[in-house]
């Protein structure tokens, strides 16, 4: 009995250890925090006297916040019981949204219009500016080149795996969109609600670091899976990944002003 009671402990801390490193991986993985890190960036750039109301459009169980830990909205198709306990989730069926006109300070976007129907793109972005008061932030997978990357990733996963990447999916049925369309979204949208906009853009990383990521993520051999944890030294240097071809961009929309009559 004093053998068992020690040897417990000892398991159960152990596991609390392998839980806390996976943890600490996939919040600070290559491919999640590069694309959360920079929206974190300029919402605190702003130096908000008060803690901003933020939605997150298509956070899944986490959003920003584990690395804005803040209370924030975040809407989706679906939440499971793993959900962040700063997220208050709204379930919603389309890409309509719930929310009053200029109801939240910032509106983010995160690898979510990919995963949206060309058609039905504009319409989100139209919905996203019409609950934001201050600032849209979007980061979206864009262009011909990442789209071919991912339908050659999408490839190689079948057949090392025998099914389809779900997380892929979308992106090969849908398309990424281009730089034209985003600019147009916007563009159509601040016409709609008589907006006038202040559009920014720019790339983050490397399309080349990102297929080497994600083909050591694909493996099914363990080892080889456990050397992305190593792209996680990559992190503090981010902006230097940003060269060249790039797979995502970061969009920053601030509202200037309604158009007067």
């Amino acid at each position: 009995m004093e053998l068992k009671l020690p040897l417990q402990k000892s398991i159960t801390f152990i596991k609390h250890l392998r839980k806390s490193y996976q943890n600490f991986c996939q919040k600070y993985s290559l491919d999640i925090s590069t694309r959360y890190l920079p929206v974190v960036g300029i919402i605190k750039k702003d130096n908000n006297p008060q803690p901003p109301k933020i939605l997150d459009v298509g956070s899944g169980d986490l959003g920003i916040t584990p690395y804005y830990p803040l209370p924030i909205t975040g809407v989706d198709t679906h939440f499971s019981s793993v959900k962040s306990p700063l997220i208050k989730p709204v379930v919603i069926k389309d890409v309509n949204l719930p929310f009053e006109d200029g109801e939240f300070d910032y509106v983010i976007s995160v690898d979510m219009l990919e995963h949206v129907s060309a058609k039905e793109r504009e319409k989100s972005i139209s919905e996203m500016l019409r609950v934001a008061k201050k600032k849209i932030i979007v980061v979206v997978p864009i262009g011909r080149k990442a789209e071919s990357q991912d339908k050659k990733l999408h490839k190689l996963y079948e057949k090392i795996h025998g099914e389809s990447y779900v997380f892929l999916d979308d992106h090969v049925k849908n398309g990424l969109p281009s730089l034209e369309e985003m600019i147009n979204c916007f563009n159509n949208a601040a016409n709609l609600h008589e907006k006038k906009l202040k559009i920014s853009c720019y790339p983050i990383l490397n399309l080349r670091v990102r297929y080497t990521y994600m083909r050591l993520f694909i493996s099914k051999i363990p080892m080889v899976r456990a050397l992305t944890n190593f792209f996680i030294f990559a992190v503090p240097f981010r902006k230097y990944l940003n060269f060249g071809e790039c797979y995502r961009k970061v969009f920053t929309i601030d509202i200037e002003t309604k158009y007067l009559d």
